[in-house]
């Protein structure tokens, strides 16, 4: 089973992915975002950013969409993400 690793970064560095337990990391996206947190489930990747907001990706960083709806702050700074897990689910 290969590990993938995610790494969010301040200063306008993005989220980077390493493939080999972190020898390389690769710029994956965000590149302009300062990313405060990350959160994986399954093949969906959540970053926190600092007045952005959440942002999405489903292709290891390839794509990412702003997925804000119902956060009440226009630029929200988001500093931590948790995933809760439906063990009973398979969705």
């Amino acid at each position: 089973m290969e590990l993938i690793y995610f790494a969010g970064t301040w200063y306008s560095g993005g989220v980077f992915l390493s493939t080999n337990n972190g020898t390389i990391w690769k710029q994956v996206g965000l590149n302009s975002a300062y990313v405060n947190s990350i959160a994986v489930s399954g093949t969906r990747v959540f970053a926190g950013t600092q007045g952005g907001g959440v942002y999405l990706t489903t292709d290891d960083g390839k794509n990412w969409r702003q997925v804000n709806d119902g956060l009440t702050n226009s630029n929200p700074i988001v500093n931590s993400l948790h995933l809760v897990v439906d063990i009973f689910s398979r969705n």
